[in-house]
């Protein structure tokens, strides 16, 4: 996904949903039309960006629907809405989204640190679009976890590099939760041979 800024074609990240199935193989086909073996962006991109990617002639115009930007201008939770046959690609610029209301946007009761890294890059979520996701259906899903035990799985370099289990409470974590050991039983495993 691109918009033009200062007269420049700008990357902006990818869309990963909102396809149904005609609809993408009616893109795919689309796209396959405006095929281009290099990247019509000016500035190299990371190497994350251009990772899976086919380029193709910026000449088709998507209308997405996001929550918001990265710090790194990218989009955040953007979800593909359809072609607009109306505007021309010159037009598309960076839209701006209203700054939410207090009302429509609680204070969190928690600090949340590094709020933009990205957790799944393949479709750009990021810690604080997960805390926001999980904020919105707190109130559905939480009557049918509360008093059940949690396992924390950690992934600190990210969901592609190795994760590991959290089994001890860290520094501050008993302010947040209450840690329950439970009780645990030994079971032995016999190996017999057939002969």
């Amino acid at each position: 996904m691109a918009v033009h800024e200062k007269g420049k074609l700008v990357h902006v990240g990818r869309v990963g949903t909102g396809f149904k199935d005609a609809v993408a193989r009616s893109l795919r086909d689309q796209l396959e039309s405006l095929k281009r073996a290099t990247s019509p962006f000016p500035n190299k991109l990371p190497a994350d960006a251009v990772r899976g990617v086919r380029w193709v002639e910026p000449k088709l115009v998507a209308e997405v629907e996001l929550r918001g930007w990265t710090s790194d201008g990218l989009l955040r939770h953007a979800s593909y809405k359809g072609l607009r046959e109306d505007k021309d690609p010159s037009e598309v610029v960076r839209e701006i989204i209203a700054p939410a209301t207090a009302s429509a946007s609680p204070k969190r009761d928690f600090e949340l640190t590094h709020p933009d890294r990205v957790l799944w890059p393949d479709v750009g979520v990021t810690k604080e679009g997960l805390a926001e996701f999980y904020a919105d259906i707190a109130d559905w899903v939480l009557p049918h976890v509360v008093e059940r035990p949690l396992a924390l799985v950690r992934c600190p370099s990210g969901t592609s590099s190795k994760c590991f289990f959290q089994k001890h409470a860290w520094e501050g974590s008993a302010q947040q939760s209450n840690a329950v050991t439970l009780a645990t039983t030994r079971c032995c495993s016999s190996t017999a041979s057939m002969g």
